[in-house]
């Protein structure tokens, strides 16, 4: 990238950036902000925020387990600041997908592999989400109590068809052969290649249960 390119990159992030900040002044209450952050307590503010980082820790370590065995290389604070960089972007995209994919772009930056890293963050991602919906079965199934309604009971359902079919999409080499077909149906040729690239390396770890 050269330097002028840097530069335009540069003012366009800090000009995104003023854009944003004088959205919230024009929008936010802040005397109403100011009374509710005087009501916080700075003790359950600071065990929520060891929590969180707990848990972005942990994620880290499984993002870089997924890539050490692809080969890439990367410490564990740098992983850790784009954890955080993608939160970040979370602020201000729907749902969490922005910041993965701006930890994506960011990682495949610095490894010069963008199939590796988007792979493993949606490895990370994916093994995270297969986690979270084990745990909500298991606790429905331990106590009942807590699915008071049949709606509960439903989404419940659903999060166990879901559960399956990522656990089978990850361990399937027959639908993962049938994904890689499909993408012979797609016009576009330069996207079907990336997403080949992409799927080889989420594929790769299917006889790699360990």
């Amino acid at each position: 990238m050269t330097m002028e390119r840097r530069q335009v990159i540069s003012f366009a992030k800090t000009m995104a950036a003023a854009a944003l900040l004088a959205l919230l002044f024009r929008f936010v209450d802040w005397r109403e902000s100011f009374r509710t952050i005087m009501d916080i307590r700075l003790p359950y503010i600071a065990v929520l925020l060891l929590i969180s980082f707990v848990m972005n820790g942990i994620s880290c370590l499984k993002w870089q387990l997924f890539l050490t065995a692809r080969g890439v290389k990367t410490s564990f604070l740098q992983l850790f600041r784009l954890y955080l960089v993608g939160y970040f972007f979370n602020n201000f995209m729907p749902g969490s997908v922005g910041g993965d994919v701006v930890r994506g772009m960011e990682l495949g930056r610095e490894t010069s592999s963008r199939s590796n890293s988007y792979g493993s963050v949606f490895l990370e991602r994916l093994t995270g989400f297969i986690a979270l919906i084990a745990a909500a079965i298991a606790a429905a199934a331990i106590n009942p109590a807590v699915v008071r309604t049949r709606a509960l009971w439903v989404v419940i359902g659903l999060l166990a068809i879901v559960l399956v079919g990522a656990i089978a999409f990850l361990a399937s080499k027959r639908i993962q052969d049938l994904s890689l077909r499909m993408l012979d149906y797609v016009p576009w040729r330069s996207g079907v290649e990336k997403a080949r690239r992409f799927l080889d390396v989420v594929f790769f770890f299917r006889d790699k249960r360990r």
